[in-house]
C-alpha cells in the first residue's frame, strides 16, 4: 500500500526582520524620559505575581549563580532572586526605575540587600565598556523589557554575557 505524502517547502524566516517589522507598528515607549516619568506609578504593577513566579520557575536559577537582570524596572524579578540568595545585578536605562528599585531595596533585610546591586545601562550601550565582560554572569534575563528594534543584536549581547 502506497501512502501519499504531502511535500512541504521549508522556508527560512529572518526572525530579526520579523521583530523589526512587528515593532515598527508599536507605540514608541523606549525613551528614557518616558520610563523615568512612569516609574513613580510603576511599582504597583510590578509587585510579585503569577507571572513573576512562573518566570522564575522557568529560569531555573540556582542560589549560587550570578544574574544580570536587564531592564529590571523596579525589581519585580531582581528582588525575589536576591531573596533566594542569588547574586543579582539589576540594570535599567531609566534612572527613575532604578530610584524606585533602590527605595524597595532599602526596605528589605540586610541579608537580601547584599545580593543585589544596581547599575544604569541601556541595550544600546557598549556593555564591555560599562564593565560587563563576556560570560561574566551565569544567566542574563530580560523580563518584559526588550524595547528595541534590533532583537538580534541584543540577543547576541545577552548570549555573549551569559555563561550558560
Amino acid at each position: 500500500m502506497h501512502r501519499n505524502v504531502a511535500s512541504y517547502t521549508l522556508q527560512t524566516t529572518n526572525w530579526n526582520d520579523e521583530w523589526m517589522r512587528a515593532h515598527s507598528y508599536r507605540a514608541r515607549s523606549d525613551a528614557q524620559a518616558y520610563w523615568d516619568a512612569r516609574s513613580s506609578s510603576y511599582d504597583a504593577a510590578d509587585n510579585p505575581s503569577d507571572y513573576v513566579r512562573s518566570f522564575l520557575r522557568a529560569c531555573e536559577i540556582e542560589p549560587d549563580e550570578r544574574v544580570l537582570d536587564m531592564g529590571c524596572g523596579t525589581g519585580s524579578i531582581a528582588i525575589p532572586l536576591a531573596r533566594q540568595g542569588v547574586s543579582v545585578t539589576a540594570a535599567d536605562f531609566s534612572e527613575g526605575m532604578l530610584d524606585q528599585l533602590r527605595r524597595r531595596i532599602d526596605k528589605i533585610p540586610a541579608a537580601t540587600k547584599s545580593h543585589i546591586t544596581t547599575m544604569q545601562l541601556s541595550w544600546e550601550e557598549d556593555w564591555e565598556r560599562a564593565g560587563i565582560a563576556p560570560q561574566s554572569f551565569d544567566v542574563v534575563i530580560a523580563s518584559r523589557s526588550i524595547a528595541t528594534d534590533d532583537f538580534e543584536s541584543i540577543f547576541k549581547k545577552m548570549s555573549a554575557t551569559a555563561a550558560r
